[in-house]
């Protein structure tokens, strides 16, 4: 799978990764840009330390889904667009446990 590719590429780790959803979105950005893309968000579990490339990361954290949708809610401009579609559509499909 491309994607578990990329994130090996990306983040320095391989995991099986499942399909959850995918969705289109369009959206204008600064400096007169946009975007329209199908994206595909994908749920596997990895529990050891990331080791991303700088060349593909510029940065990245851990945080939980709850502390996620607060903070996204606080200051959703901090993160991309299709992010905060994301994770609505993933705090929907995904059981609270």
């Amino acid at each position: 799978m491309a994607a578990t590719r990329r994130l090996k590429e990306e983040m320095g780790f391989a995991i099986e990764l499942t399909k959850l959803f995918s969705f289109l979105y369009q959206t204008k950005l600064e400096d007169g840009l946009s975007e329209h893309e199908y994206d595909h968000v994908l749920l596997g579990w990895f529990e050891g330390v990331p080791t991303p490339d700088p060349s593909e990361v510029a940065e990245w954290k851990w945080i939980d889904i709850p502390a996620l949708v607060k903070d996204l809610k606080r200051q959703p401009e901090i993160y991309t667009y299709w992010l905060r579609i994301a994770v609505d559509q993933f705090v929907r499909a995904i059981p609270a446990n």
